[in-house]
């Protein structure tokens, strides 16, 4: 069987990880036909990023990235199980200093035969995979004394992926979790909200951050980045997956929906029809500056703009979407751009992690918040503006971080 690693990320019980973003549907003000959009070709092949997408019809083996279970309310199951040995090459004792932001360097899980499988932030083979199939990691981990806010992705081709019959987007390969809870410098632990889970942080000899979890044997390399040179443009060349199989209904439409401060209003951009969808239609998105004005708010002080990926039923052909239509497909990426400004104003909303300039951002719930975050992917790589479409469509609507 020809295997495809990476991607299913089997997260399923991440409280943090909501798929089903709760919002209004896009009304009112959903931004003007589109008549500047050209439809795609969905079946022409295209080399994004290092490559043809993977097959569809490969054996996929599941990767878990060993983040904390579901909060049930229930206290931990003592196993009577020793801790897993996180096996890093450490020195002695927790980093010196952990409050700051990182980049995710390296991530390293068990494969299927017992060996020890590492994804780096640079293209490469695994031997488990056709050698036509490149891997990554891409993820940002923010910490503070009070929260943990990890996003990560295992990217195949450059492109992320639910695998074929998942059912939601808990079953993608990125994903986010925003935590609160404890962090112990001395000991190099953060312990997480109700004691679920324990976060452990090593100096490794070649002055990274080792991260483990007390519950997996999985492992990531931190590089401390507290101050990324910002992304002065974004071009992008994401995929609509049909994870069920091809979607008759037509015409179907790609773009992207900014997201205003006002409940229910969008503005929507960079419509693209997708021609005789397939398994893996394509869906370009580029920007060589900041974005149009109309679509940011700065009313905390600092210029925002975030925009949701999604497809939908154009039903009445009008390229756009209206409220009667069926929105088929919402990624849980977003992408983001922020202005200069002091980061402190935005210290308890949930753009708090976000960095100037652009960036994709991982959107779930904020544990014990009871609001959306945008927790930014490194940008040094970034994500494609991928899609995945799962059986019965959307429910909820477009959602809202505002």
């Amino acid at each position: 069987m020809r295997l495809v690693f990476g991607l299913l990320v089997a997260l399923a019980g991440l409280s943090a990880c909501a798929s089903t973003i709760p919002g209004q549907n896009a009304g009112g003000d959903a931004g003007g036909a589109d008549t500047s959009s050209q439809p795609v070709d969905s079946s022409q092949n295209f080399p994004l990023d290092g490559g043809q997408p993977p097959p569809t019809d490969a054996g996929p083996v599941g990767v878990d990235l060993g983040l904390p279970p579901r909060d049930t309310g229930a206290p931990p199951r003592d196993t009577g199980a020793p801790p897993r040995d996180t096996g890093f090459v450490t020195d002695a004792g927790a980093p010196s200093t952990l409050v700051t932001r990182y980049r995710v360097v390296a991530y390293e899980v068990e494969g299927p035969e017992g060996e020890t499988l590492r994804f780096t932030d640079v293209d490469a083979t695994l031997p488990i995979a056709p050698p036509e199939q490149v891997f990554r990691v891409n993820g940002v981990l923010n910490l503070s004394d009070t929260e943990f806010s990890l996003s990560v992705a295992v990217l195949v081709n450059g492109h992320v992926f639910a695998n074929e019959g998942a059912t939601s987007p808990e079953d993608y390969s990125a994903q986010g979790l925003t935590y609160p809870g404890t962090l112990d410098r001395r000991r190099g632990v953060f312990t997480f909200a109700g004691n679920v889970q324990e976060a452990q942080f090593a100096t490794l000899r070649n002055g990274n951050v080792g991260l483990s979890f007390a519950s997996s044997g999985n492992r990531y390399e931190l590089a401390p980045d507290p101050t990324p040179a910002a992304a002065r443009a974004y071009n992008g060349g994401g995929i609509v997956q049909f994870v069920n199989g091809p979607v008759m209904a037509t015409p179907l439409r790609a773009a992207l929906f900014w997201d205003l401060p006002t409940p229910g209003m969008y503005r929507e951009d960079r419509g693209a029809t997708l021609m005789t969808p397939n398994d893996l239609a394509p869906f370009f998105v580029s920007f060589d500056a900041r974005p149009d004005p109309a679509f940011c708010d700065a009313r905390l002080g600092v210029e925002l703009c975030v925009a949701h990926l999604a497809v939908y039923i154009d039903s009445n052909r009008n390229n756009r979407f209206d409220t009667n239509e069926t929105l088929l497909g919402l990624s849980p990426l977003s992408l983001a751009w922020r202005g200069e400004g002091s980061p402190e104003r935005l210290s308890s909303t949930p753009f708090r992690h976000l960095v100037a300039g652009w960036q994709v951002t991982h959107r779930h719930s904020a544990v014990g918040r009871g609001q959306e975050v945008l927790a930014p992917f490194d940008s040094l790589r970034p994500l494609n503006p991928d899609i995945a479409i799962f059986s019965g469509g959307v429910s909820g609507g477009l959602g809202e971080v505002w």
